[in-house]
């Protein structure tokens, strides 16, 4: 199958998705309507969402909205990867941020959550983890979406927002220059949140886009094998840090982990990239030096 057909069929695969979706959908309201039938005949009308429900009858126990969302990623993936990268050159090159929902719902009785739930996973599509991949895998196609997609990216990560400005702050030195990611809030101490996780990851794949788009193929080769190794350490160490842990990736670009934010260290081409991005695809971005 070559490009031009996948592309068809992806919203084939949207359609079947939102299915899915409905389906889940139905069974979540018929468990939850069938629960409140149980509450009145066992608490004389007392609402279910007054107590836990009298039957326990999970919809997501089949398949839950991430679970179909990311099977049928990954089955696009298997086509699509062949035909992205037939020489196996682009294996460093990650997706499976494109694919995680770090920001799901995640409180509530279970189909209730469900509900809350599907209305996110409604917002998501298969047509956007289309393309963001093959802004991945061959940006130089798509220069303008990647150049995009990437800059977004870096947005949502070392961006901070003001009551009527979006800033960049950046501190400069000889030849250097560096970003800074917050972290969010974490009920743990010196961890990485799935949420952040996610940031991060697209971050560093946003910069590799970028290295790729300006020509520096190697560099963005071994940013995407440091990426890599980052998420390898912080698996082996559930996702703890110690303050100060370094990450070194490439031509002096380094990240330090500290408690409430990383430092990401770039030589002065990446940050000459990282620049010229911002002003082309987000001219409103101050970059203020700090």
């Amino acid at each position: 199958m070559d490009l031009l057909r996948l592309e068809d069929s992806v919203d084939a695969l949207d359609r079947i998705y939102q299915s899915v979706l409905s389906a889940i959908e139905r069974q979540a309201r018929d468990a939850i309507s069938v629960n409140e039938n149980l509450s009145e005949v066992f608490a004389q009308g007392a609402s279910v969402s007054n107590g836990a429900p009298l039957l326990d009858w999970s919809a997501e126990r089949a398949v839950s909205p991430h679970d179909a969302f990311r099977q049928l990623a990954e089955r696009l993936m298997t086509a699509l990867r062949p035909i992205l990268d037939p020489s196996g050159s682009l294996n460093t090159v990650p997706y499976n941020d494109l694919i995680e929902w770090p920001d799901m719902p995640t409180v509530g009785r279970s189909n209730e959550r469900l509900l809350a739930t599907l209305d996110y996973a409604r917002s998501r599509s298969l047509r956007t983890f289309f393309d963001e991949v093959k802004a991945r895998f061959q940006p130089e196609k798509v220069p303008a979406n990647a150049a995009l997609l990437a800059t977004n990216d870096l947005m949502a990560g070392f961006c901070v927002d003001q009551p009527d400005i979006i800033v960049l702050p950046v501190k400069r030195s000889s030849g250097a220059a560096q970003f800074v990611i917050r972290l969010l809030k974490s009920p743990l101490t010196m961890h990485i949140s799935r949420q952040n996780l996610n940031i991060i990851l697209r971050v560093n794949a946003a910069i590799a886009t970028l290295a790729r788009l300006n020509g520096r193929h190697k560099l963005a080769t071994t940013i995407n094998e440091g990426s890599s190794a980052m998420l390898l350490r912080l698996t082996a160490r559930q996702n703890q840090f110690s303050d100060h842990d370094r990450h070194n990736f490439a031509d002096d670009l380094i990240v330090v982990m500290r408690p409430d934010h990383l430092q990401y260290h770039v030589p002065e081409t990446l940050y000459e990239m990282i620049k010229d991005a911002f002003h082309s695809n987000c001219p409103s971005v101050l970059i203020m030096q700090t």
